[in-house]
Formats: structure tokens, sequence, C-alpha cells
């Protein structure tokens, strides 16, 4: 056969740019979500097909179809919905999500997007994308013009630009008319299967990490390259995906945690991301906009890379009761930690040691989060014994290489109050004007902070000498202070009251009374003397004679009073 005999109506350097675009498509044995057409073209009132098919082991979640891109994306098709110009190709498959629209009109055009969502408790999350089908829609009966800006060779590849136009022909070009040495079929082949052959120049963006774990503070370093011809226009990185992404790095932006790690590079845009915080958790998106006059159009969007950050607990902490409790019902103590991820974690309370029951763990969020924190709480029973105890809150988590621990000393919480007691020497009664001594002992109290006072018969006294404190072998403290008094014939019967004002409570008291013995007569002395006069006197028959007396004066005065009235 001649070298230029047409085969089928092709020349030979259109089959040869036919095997040669072959070559790329052989291997591509990788794709989760295949949505192969770049570009298609129909009339108004045509069908348009647009394909997509997953492949592989997938997440749960729907296939839906937008048109654009960003927070302005318009929604096509989705499994759920009501879309009356829309069908499935093939209704009820799970990896076939090729969709019909019928009746396409000239606002129709646009790209349209397959989408593969997870589902989640909330809202699904977008996990791949496909790269994009270019759709136009000419309004009349059109012929396809092409205007071929450029074809050249430069070492064996093949480099291609041109502008595809609907629109009504003015005047048509044999299919047959060379162009650059090339048939319109050729061009034609080229313009709509958009691979350039034997140089393999295609725009690839390639983010080929599925997923990344790091420790809280460590770097994160996320790759994205780009290969082929591609269209001028930025790369920037977003976090999460919608209307709700954010942005991670743009060339022209400052972002302190994130540099290029090869600067300059006009094909490698790897990030690293310093410092990770488990609020990074998230799927990241390299993404490559096309320059606009107005504001660039997003062109191609790499799969994404699922970023986990796992952040260890921070040191615990205890806390008690707000005031100090004596000794008797529980007392509740609580420990707290957060910014840790994974969620799940271990909490374990340990008194001297050893491990107590029954304690209360909650981790906040309930929902998935990415970053918690943990309450948990402990009641315990204290003891007067417990002033050198220790409370120990123990956390585990798979971020640690120990388990965490901190100590609450169980004397911050405990008050145990003093017991009191009054004694005198020498024991009552006691003889006229001897000297005696009231001594109080306020003993086996915690805290220490402590005040004696003495009162006689309730009024406070500035008397007595308080002795230095003492702590006992178990860590309680004993106080006393005595009190000399003369045994006056005044002060017979008087009662002695020691008051302890205890860590601001209200103050405690013991007492004791003074009593007189009775002295005996001197030898020698008169009972009839003054002294027994006195003595008779203070007799209380005779005073209970004179009571009768007088009242006996008073009813015969009313018994003549009332005599006369008569």
């Amino acid at each position: 056969m001649a070298l230029l005999t047409p085969v089928s109506g092709l020349s030979l350097p259109c089959l040869v740019l036919l095997l040669l675009l072959e070559i790329p498509g052989a291997g591509a044995q990788e794709f989760q979500l295949l949505q192969p057409q770049d570009a298609v073209s129909v009339s108004a009132g045509e069908t348009l097909t647009l394909i997509c098919s997953v492949s592989g082991f997938g997440p749960r979640g729907p296939v839906k179809w937008f048109k654009g891109s960003g927070s302005g994306r318009q929604l096509v098709y989705d499994q759920r919905g009501s879309f009356p110009r829309v069908t499935r190709a093939v209704n009820g498959s799970d990896t076939d999500f090729t969709i019909r629209i019928s009746d396409t009109r000239p606002e129709d055009a646009g790209i349209y997007r397959c989408v593969k969502f997870l589902k989640g408790s909330g809202a699904d999350e977008e996990i791949r994308s496909g790269a994009g089908t270019v759709v136009s829609v000419s309004g009349e009966d059109l012929i396809l013009n092409l205007t071929l800006l450029s074809i050249s060779l430069d070492n064996g590849e093949l480099a291609k630009a041109a502008v595809l136009k609907g629109r009504p022909s003015d005047n048509k070009m044999a299919p047959s008319t060379p162009v650059s040495g090339l048939s319109l079929p050729c061009l034609v082949l080229l313009l709509l299967l958009e691979i350039p052959g034997a140089g393999a120049q295609e725009f690839q963006l390639l983010q080929p990490q599925d997923a990344v774990s790091v420790s809280a503070g460590e770097t994160l370093t996320l790759n994205c390259s780009l290969t082929g011809l591609a269209p001028v226009g930025p790369v920037k990185w977003f976090k999460d995906s919608g209307s709700g992404r954010q942005l991670v790095y743009d060339q022209k932006g400052s972002f302190p945690r994130v540099t290029r790690a090869v600067n300059g590079s006009s094909t490698d845009f790897t990030i690293r991301i310093s410092d990770t915080r488990p609020e990074d958790t998230g799927i990241y998106h390299c993404v490559k906009f096309m320059k606009g006059s107005g504001a660039d159009e997003e062109f191609r969007s790499g799969a994404g890379t699922v970023v986990f950050v796992s952040g260890k607990p921070s040191a615990p902490s205890v806390s008690g009761p707000h005031s100090r409790a004596e000794p008797g019902p529980p007392v509740t103590f609580t420990c707290t930690s957060g910014g840790f991820a994974p969620r799940d974690i271990a909490v374990t309370w340990l008194k001297n040691g050893a491990k107590l029951p029954d304690s209360q763990t909650r981790v906040l969020p309930a929902h998935k989060s990415v970053s918690y924190s943990v309450s948990s709480t402990v009641g315990v029973s204290l003891t007067a014994g417990d002033t050198r105890s220790q409370l120990t809150c123990q956390m585990e988590h798979s971020t640690l290489p120990a388990p965490l621990r901190t100590t609450y000393n169980l004397s911050d919480a405990l008050r145990v109050p003093p017991r009191l007691r009054v004694g005198t020497a020498p024991a009552a009664p006691v003889a006229l004007n001897e000297s005696v001594t009231f001594t109080c002992h306020a003993e086996g109290f915690y805290p220490k902070d402590a005040s004696l006072t003495w009162l006689e018969n309730g009024n406070e006294m500035d008397l007595g000498k308080p002795s230095s404190l003492a702590e006992n072998p178990d860590g309680t403290y004993t106080l006393q202070s005595s009190l000399e008094v003369n045994a006056t014939e005044q002060r017979n019967q008087s009662a002695f009251t020691c008051r302890v004002v205890h860590d601001s409570q209200l103050p405690v008291g013991a007492s004791a009374m003074l009593r007189l013995s009775q002295p005996p007569p001197e030898p020698g002395k008169d009972p009839t003397s003054c002294d027994a006069g006195q003595s008779l006197f203070s007799s209380p028959a005779l005073w209970i004679g004179l009571f009768l007396e007088k009242v006996l004066t008073a009813a015969f005065l009313l018994f003549l009073f009332l005599r006369s009235k008569a």
C-alpha cells in the first residue's frame, strides 16, 4: 500500500496519530472515579450523555453531578432528588453513574463534574471528583469551525492549541482540506479527544497521597505536582470541599505555618504545614485554576488527601470541693484533660496507690470531632487520717508512651474539727483564796489554723497563756491554753469557758466551774462574835421567819381596813 493511500477515508498521518493517541490510555488501571469525556458538543434540543463510572472499593455515600465549581456550583443530578430533564443511563447501577440530559439548551453549556461523597452523621463529605467535562450547546444548525492556532513539532512532542466554535457556516472547508500538513479529520480527532499523542503532554494534576497521619506538633507534607500543558492560572490548596472549604495555601497569600517544598517551581506544588494541631484534621485538595477576566475558574482538582492529626491529652488537672469537708459523706473530685485525638481514652483513679471503684468518665463531644476533652469524677469518703493521703488521676491514650498522672493532696479538702476538754488543778472544790489553774486542750484538729480565748460567766477575758502548736503523728494538731485565777468568794460557782475558733468556722467551747469548799471555824473564836452573827443572818430559816412576820402584819392591817369600811 502506498504510504499516502487513505484507509477508511483517513490519510496515513491520521492513522499514525490515532496509533499514538492509543498509547496513554492503555495503562489507566488505577481509576476509582472515571469521567473520560474531556469535551462534548451538542445542538440545542438534543440529548446530552455524560459518562461517569466508579471502580474498586468505595466508601458508602452518593454520587452527584454538578455544573460549575466552587461555592456557586449547581446540582444537576442526585440519586434522591427530582430532576425532570435528567435520567440515569443504567438505573440502579452502583458502578455506572452516566446521565442523560434531554432537550439541551444553550444555558446548559458549562463544565460538568461527577462527584463521589462519603456519607456522614451530618452533611455528606466530598471525597473524589471527576476531572470535568466541557459541554457546549449550539443554538442553530452548526458546522464545526476549526481555527488552528499553532501546530508544531518540538523534539518529537506534539503541541497544539485550538479554539472550538459553533456558529453558522459562512464558508465551508472541504473535509479533506489539509491544514499545516494534516487533513481536517485529523484535526477534529485531535481537538475532540484532546489527548496529545506521542509526547504524553495531556495536563495532569497528581495528588498521590490517599491518607496521611501525623502527631500534633509534627510537620505535615502534602504532595502535589503538575504534568503536561497547563492553562495560565494559580495552584491553591484547600481543606475540605464545597462552599465551606478553607483556603490553606495560595501563591500570593501569607500563611505562617505553610511553606512550599520547592520554592518557585512551576510543576511541584508540594506544601509543608508545620506545628500541626488536631484541628488540622480534614481532607486536603490541590486545585489548579484557570486565569479569567474576572475571578479565576477552577480547572482541575486533586483526588484529595485525608489528613488525621493525633493529639496528646493535655496535663490532667484534679479539682476538689469548693470548701473543706469533714470526715463522713463522700466528696466528689473531678479530673479533666483536653486537646486529644483519637477519641478513646482511659481514666483511672487511685487513693494512696489503690484503685478506686465507681468512677464516671465522659468524653466530649459525643459526635465526631478533630479533638476531644474528658471529664472523670469519683466520690471519696474522707477520714481524719487523710491528712497525708494522696488522690491520683491517671490517663492512658494511644499517643502517649506512658500514662499521664497528676496527684491531689486530700489534706487540701479535709477539715477535722478539734476535740475540747477543760480541766482544773487542783480539782474542785477548792479552798477560799486558793490559786486555781484551768487548762484547755484542743486536740486532733486540721488544718492548724485555730485560736483559743477564755470567758468568765460569758465575758471574754484577756488572760490565759497559750502554748505552742504541736503536730500529732497522724498529721493533726493540738493546742492548749492555761488560765490561773484566785478562788475568791465572789468567784464561787463561776463558769470558766474555753472557746475555740477553727478554720473560720463557728466557735465551739467547753466549760469548768469554780466551787469553794466550806471553811472550818477558826480555833478559840466565839461563835456569837461578829462572824457568828454574820453566819446567823445568812441562815435561810431566819429569812423565812422574817418573811412570814411581814405577811401576817400585812394581813392584820388589811383586816382592820376592811372592818372600818363596813
